[in-house]
C-alpha cells in the first residue's frame, strides 16, 4: 500500500474501528483540545531537561490494543503527510500524544515524538518543535526497533531539526538512517534517507557533480517505488538544471525529469509531490535572479 495512499488510509481505519480505536466528532475535539493544551504547555517549558526526563520516565503502555493502534497510527500519519492533509494528521498526533501522556511509551515512542515534533515546526515553533525531535531521537536508545529507528532519523533530521540547526548537521545522520533501514529490509525508508541527504548537500552548497553522481546511481534502483522515485528524478533534473544540461534554467526538462510530460495531478501522491516540486522550482527562480517567481 506504500504507493497508494488513499487505499492505505481506508485500510487502516477498517483495522482501527476493529481496535475499537474510533474518530467520533466528540473524541476528535478531545484529542485536539488536548494536544492544543500540551502544545501549549510544552512550549512554555523553560527547562528542556526537565521536561526530557518527564517524557524518558514514562511508564511503559500495556493496553495491546492501544499498542496495536498506535503502530496503525504511526502508519496513518505518514499517509496524510503525503496526502498533506493536515487536520487528519494534527488529528492523528494529537491522539497518540494524549495516548503517550495517559498510558505511557511503546516502541512506536519515538516516531510518534517525531510527529509530534513536526506538530510544533507546522505552527512555526522551531524550539519547541526542536527539543520534541531531540526527544524522539533519545527515545531511540530506550526501544530496539530498528525500522522505527530510521523513520525517526528521517522525520526528525529532514523536517525538524534543519530549522535550528545547520543543514549540514543532517548529513551524517540521513546516512546512518539509510543504513538502518537498508540493514532491516526497509528499501523505501533507505531511499528517503538518501533523498533527505542530497537535499541537504544542495542547500549546502556540495559539488554539483557529487550529487550528480549519486542520483545516478540511485535513480535507477528507486523506480519500483513511485513517490521516493519522482522526488529523486525531480531532485536530479533540478541538479542537471543548475550544471547547465537543460535549455531552460526555470524548466525542469532533461534527462532526469520532464516537467511538460508528466502530469502530477495523474499521481496518488500528487498534493506532497507538488509541494516538492513547487520548492524545487522556486529554487531555480532564485539561482536566476527571478526573485518574485520564486515566492
Amino acid at each position: 500500500k506504500n504507493d497508494c495512499p488513499d487505499q492505505a488510509v481506508d485500510l487502516c481505519r477498517v483495522v482501527l474501528e476493529n481496535l475499537d480505536c474510533v474518530f467520533t466528532k466528540n473524541q476528535v475535539g478531545r484529542d485536539e483540545e488536548a494536544l492544543s493544551e500540551r502544545l501549549e504547555a510544552t512550549a512554555k517549558i523553560e527547562h528542556d531537561d526537565e521536561y526530557m526526563q518527564l517524557v524518558i520516565y514514562l511508564p511503559l503502555m500495556d493496553d495491546r490494543e492501544k499498542l496495536q493502534s498506535m503502530t496503525i497510527l504511526t502508519r496513518l500519519c505518514g499517509y496524510f503527510m503525503i496526502l498533506q492533509d493536515k487536520q487528519s494528521f494534527a488529528m492523528i498526533v494529537s491522539r497518540m500524544a494524549r495516548w503517550t501522556f495517559h498510558y505511557g511509551l511503546s516502541l512506536e515512542s519515538p516516531v510518534v515524538f517525531a510527529y509530534y515534533a513536526i506538530s510544533f515546526i507546522i505552527r512555526g515553533d522551531f524550539a519547541a518543535g526542536a527539543l520534541n525531535g531531540w526527544i524522539a531521537l533519545s527515545l531511540l536508545e530506550e526501544f530496539s526497533n530498528r525500522k522505527a529507528k530510521a523513520r525517526t532519523i528521517f522525520l526528525v533530521w529532514y523536517y525538524v531539526l534543519p530549522w535550528s540547526r545547520h543543514i549540514r548537521d543532517s548529513e551524517r545522520p540521513l546516512i546512518a538512517g539509510y543504513h538502518f533501514a537498508t540493514d532491516c529490509g526497509d528499501t523505501r525508508m533507505s531511499f528517503f534517507c538518501i533523498f533527505g541527504k542530497l537535499i541537504a548537500d544542495l542547500i549546502s552548497g556540495r559539488p554539483l557533480r557529487q550529487i550528480d553522481d549519486v542520483c545516478r546511481a540511485f535513480v535507477p534502483q528507486i523506480a519500483q517505488s513511485e513517490l521516493v522515485g519522482t522526488l529523486m528524478r525531480i531532485l536530479w533534473q533540478t541538479v542537471l538544471n543548475l550544471i547547465g544540461q537543460c535549455e531552460d534554467v526555470n524548466k525542469l526538462v532533461g534527462e532526469g525529469w520532464n516537467e511538460l510530460e508528466i502530469a502530477l495531478e495523474e499521481s496518488p501522491h500528487s498534493p506532497y509531490v507538488k509541494n516538492h516540486f513547487k520548492a524545487f522550482k522556486s529554487y531555480l527562480y532564485l539561482f536566476n535572479g527571478e526573485h518574485k517567481r520564486s515566492v
